[in-house]
């Protein structure tokens, strides 16, 4: 009976969670309590490219042992 209900509740909460990221990752939705976002513009001129990278350094030293 106990695990009947913790199930339910477990499964209760993994649907509210679920419904929370949805809402987050929605550019429709706004969350409670947040501040709603700038309209994105008409036309896909406005927006620039940008390249993204990053520099390794110091890979040969990194261990995992380290940092455990």
């Amino acid at each position: 009976m106990i695990a009947i209900l913790v199930i339910y509740i477990i499964q209760g909460e993994k649907n509210i969670s679920n419904r929370n990221h949805a809402l987050r990752m929605s550019p429709d939705v706004v969350e409670s309590g947040n501040t709603p976002p700038d309209p994105l513009p008409i036309n896909n001129a406005d927006f620039k490219s940008v390249n993204v990278g990053i520099y390794l350094d110091g890979i040969e030293t990194f261990s995992i042992k380290d940092f455990y």
